[in-house]
């Protein structure tokens, strides 16, 4: 994408600068915002007054990444449901990845929430069937 059509904030961009391109894309014509999902998962605040789709072209380490990046648009002020999609190719390191994320993710839920690991088991089914 043409960088006058769109906004990038990554590890470099500093905090005030991050503002103000958060700040822009809640009152311009640009409708696509890039982040990585470390700087864009905290402390990004504005978004859902604006942004409804965000799609993941990464994989993080931890599912925890995957909702810290998602909080940013279920916040007061969301007006719309939220989608979120991820990029994801077949036969890939970005496969080997989503499923390792899952499977962590099975294990916090048993640790964390107290939930059966069958009780998870819908997640996977469920992403695993749109694949």
């Amino acid at each position: 994408f043409p960088s006058h059509e769109c906004d990038v904030i990554i590890g470099e961009v500093n905090h005030k600068k991050r503002q103000q391109i958060i700040d822009n894309f809640q009152v311009n014509q640009n409708r696509i915002l890039f982040m990585n999902i470390l700087t864009g998962s905290v402390g990004i605040d504005g978004l859902q007054n604006v942004c409804s789709n965000m799609v993941f072209y990464e994989i993080p380490w931890r599912w925890s990444g995957i909702e810290q990046a998602v909080s940013r648009l279920e916040r007061d002020g969301q007006k719309f449901n939220i989608n979120v999609f991820f990029l994801l190719a077949l036969n890939t390191i970005d496969m080997k990845m989503w499923d390792l994320v899952l499977q962590k993710r099975k294990i916090t839920d048993a640790v964390n929430r107290g939930e059966d690991f069958d009780n998870v088991k819908y997640l996977s089914l469920l992403l695993n069937s749109y694949l």
